[in-house]
């Protein structure tokens, strides 16, 4: 994919594949979206860009980092632009991703903000805040999330929040890929196992770890029910000690 952009005032925009984009349309939309109803981990805007309902999400920093930069980078490489030309290729790929619509960086006196645009999936609704997630729903997450592994995608920070149910088609969706990439080759059982391990901390983090009580993980790889367990480890370490220091 080439990085052809376009410059609008303090905004360089990147394309996707198949979007030719003006400057007035785009910087409409960024005039006029408003916050978005799904619950996504970070702030996301919503609104209609050629006509069609478009979410954007601005990139933050995680962790200390966050209340130092917050949104603000610096450097040349743009996360926004790596994510964008990660979801083209997924896309390709066959595998079920929000579809991208363009990049952006926007330029201040020191640094640059950077966000990403995809199309909203009609009917979608956030993992997180699907009232029933049935043994049936776990299990063809688990065999989803086994096709992008096989298929090498390395995500660093899976989490409940990046996964869309489409109830219609009831299938699930992978969103938000910052900072995860694409291997040479299918990954590790070890690597699959820590993706499954912070995804189930995401879970508890969220109320939903009680989902998988009654799981049969007989039915999933054993990387996967181990990760369960070893999370669960770690959970009752946690909860001791932090019992420990209420005393």
């Amino acid at each position: 994919m080439s990085t052809d952009f376009l410059n609008c005032n303090q905004f360089r925009f990147f394309p996707a594949p198949g979007h030719s984009i003006q400057c007035d349309e785009i910087l409409h939309f960024l005039k006029e979206s408003t916050i978005s109803t799904l619950a996504g981990r970070k702030p996301l805007l919503e609104g209609r860009f050629q006509g069609r309902d478009c979410l954007l999400r601005w990139f933050y920093h995680g962790g200390v980092l966050r209340n130092i930069f917050r949104g603000r980078y610096v450097g040349s490489a743009s996360r926004a632009v790596e994510e964008l030309k990660l979801l083209v290729v997924l896309k390709e790929m066959g595998l079920p991703v929000v579809t991208p619509v363009f990049a952006l960086t926007e330029g201040r006196t020191i640094g640059y903000r950077q966000a990403i645009a995809t199309l909203r999936l009609d009917n979608a609704q956030d993992l997180v805040l699907l009232e029933s997630i049935s043994d049936h729903h776990l299990t063809s997450l688990v065999r989803l999330l086994e096709r992008f592994f096989d298929a090498g995608l390395y995500h660093p920070d899976l989490n409940i929040k990046n996964i869309l149910f489409e109830p219609d088609a009831g299938e699930f969706f992978l969103l938000d890929f910052d900072r995860a990439s694409l291997l040479n080759g299918p990954l590790a059982p070890v690597e699959r196992k820590r993706i499954y391990e912070r995804l189930f901390r995401s879970f508890d983090k969220s109320g939903r770890l009680d989902v998988w009580d009654d799981f049969s993980f007989e039915a999933v790889p054993d990387y996967v029910g181990e990760a369960m367990s070893q999370y669960r480890k770690i959970r009752k370490i946690r909860a001791f000690f932090w019992k420990l220091n209420q005393k």
